[in-house]
């Protein structure tokens, strides 16, 4: 699957609160990324937590790897970035394969660090960009923030390699699932049994 085809079809998903604290009422169309940036530090943890609990793949794995795509997606889209912008590749296969063709093997926990750190950085320039202007975040930490994305996706195909996953059909699983909930009329809400 293409990058940007997954984040065309995830972006027809995108339903959150509209209600931004600290932005003032003007800027909040600017800032439409905060909602997605905060669900993505949310769901890398239920991820983590998952990888922690469970040594053998689930249902569950592969329910947050997908959960977390689908927030770099809406991030991506919140600030006009194509996924394959991000990632330098055209699609999850092609991005999996180079990812683990040239990435050093670390251990899981080291994984999940590295991926934690990414998030740091992604929310300090959040922080900043609302403390600073007012939610309108600049091209240099749009940069920053993109290059912190593309590491989690590579972190994300390395975790979906060592459990046996397919990148891309974790991706399309994800839209999968999007598509039933939307179907039924549950995208909006919480838990994965909707």
């Amino acid at each position: 699957m293409l990058f940007d085809e997954y984040q065309k079809i995830a972006t027809d998903t995108a339903l959150y609160p509209n209600i931004l604290i600290g932005i003032s009422i003007y800027h909040e169309a600017q800032a439409k990324w905060v909602y997605p940036v905060l669900g993505l530090g949310g769901e890398l943890g239920e991820l983590a937590q998952e990888l922690w609990e469970d040594i053998i793949v689930s249902d569950n794995i592969i329910k947050e790897v997908g959960d977390v795509i689908w927030y770099i997606s809406a991030i991506c889209s919140e600030m006009n970035i194509l996924m394959s912008d991000v990632t330098g590749c055209s699609n999850f296969t092609t991005f999996q394969d180079r990812v683990l063709y040239s990435e050093r093997q670390p251990i899981l926990k080291d994984l999940l660090l590295e991926a934690f750190i990414e998030i740091g950085i992604i929310n300090e320039n959040a922080k900043k960009s609302i403390r600073d202007s007012k939610g309108i975040i600049s091209l240099e930490r749009v940069q920053t923030i993109k290059t912190s994305l593309g590491r989690i996706l590579a972190i994300l195909a390395i975790i979906c390699k060592r459990q046996g996953l397919n990148f891309d059909a974790v991706a399309q699983t994800n839209l999968d699932k999007l598509a039933t909930r939307k179907a039924n009329g549950t995208i909006s809400g919480s838990g994965n049994d909707r």
